[in-house]
C-alpha cells in the first residue's frame, strides 16, 4: 500500500483505515492523478479514520538533542571557516593600504617632477631677438676645438 507506506510514520490506522482512504482516490480521480492524490494528506472524511502517532518523549528529545548537537558543530565550523576568512581580508587589506600609500607617494613625485620640468621651461624660454640670430649666423665654419680630444 503506498498511503501506508507514505503517511504510516506520521498517521496511525488500522488497514480498513487504509483502504478506505485508497478506495476514495480511486473514486474520486482517475489513474494518472494518482501519485498526486497520495502525496496530499487524507481529506476530511478519511481524516477522521486515523490518529496522529506519537513518538515517546525520550526519542523525540533524543532527535531534538542530535539535530542541535549537528546544527552547533556546523556553526562552529562555519565561524572558524569564516575567522579565516577575515584573517585573510585583514592582510589583503593591510596590503591594499600600503599599495595606496606608494602609489600616493608616485603620484606626488610625478606632480613634483612636471613642476620642475614647467619651471626649468619657464627659465629657458629664451627668444630669438636679432642680437643673437646675427652673432649666430657669424659663427659659421668655425673650427671645434674644445672637443677635439674626444
Amino acid at each position: 500500500m503506498q498511503l501506508k507506506d507514505k503517511w504510516g510514520i506520521i498517521y496511525s490506522g488500522n488497514d480498513a483505515s487504509w483502504m478506505a482512504w485508497a478506495t476514495w482516490i480511486v473514486s474520486k480521480y482517475q489513474h494518472p492523478d494518482f501519485p498526486e492524490q497520495i502525496n496530499k494528506v487524507p481529506p476530511p472524511p478519511i481524516f477522521d479514520l486515523f490518529t496522529a502517532r506519537r513518538e515517546p518523549a525520550d526519542i523525540r528529545l533524543a532527535s531534538q538533542r542530535s539535530s542541535l548537537v549537528g546544527a552547533n558543530q556546523f556553526a562552529q565550523h562555519a565561524k572558524r571557516k569564516l575567522d579565516q576568512v577575515l584573517d585573510e581580508f585583514e592582510i589583503i587589506k593591510e596590503s591594499v593600504i600600503r599599495f595606496e600609500s606608494r602609489l600616493l607617494s608616485f603620484k606626488q613625485f610625478l606632480q613634483d617632477s612636471i613642476d620642475s620640468f614647467e619651471e626649468v621651461a619657464l627659465v629657458q624660454n629664451i627668444t630669438d631677438n636679432s642680437l643673437s640670430t646675427d652673432l649666430f649666423e657669424g659663427i659659421r665654419h668655425q673650427e671645434d676645438i674644445d672637443h677635439i680630444n674626444i
